[in-house]
């Protein structure tokens, strides 16, 4: 029983990274532009040059490989980042 439990908790692995570079992909596939969508949240108007700074500071100017190993090391240490809305830490707003 325990052999059969520890074997299917190592086979969670893979699907659990499965299920999240899909979620991740499905987010990068959105129609709108992150740094313009937090532009415009902040009352920013979205210029060219606005628009590939928030880039740069979102990190949406990397690699889709560098930016899902960086979001997927950022929430296994329960970072969520900052929400564009309140500018408070998504983990305070989940109370985690």
């Amino acid at each position: 029983m325990k052999r059969y439990l520890f074997r299917r908790l190592l086979l969670m692995i893979p699907l659990i990274l499965a299920i999240s570079w899909i979620a991740f992909a499905l987010i990068q596939l959105s129609p709108s532009d992150p740094a313009e969508v937090a532009l415009r949240v902040n009352m920013i108007v979205p210029t060219d040059e606005a628009i590939a700074a928030m880039r740069h500071e979102l990190g949406l100017d990397r690699s889709f490989w560098q930016q899902y190993l960086s979001w997927l090391l950022r929430c296994l240490h329960l970072d969520f980042g900052t929400s564009f809305v309140t500018r408070t830490s998504v983990r305070q707003a989940l109370m985690i």
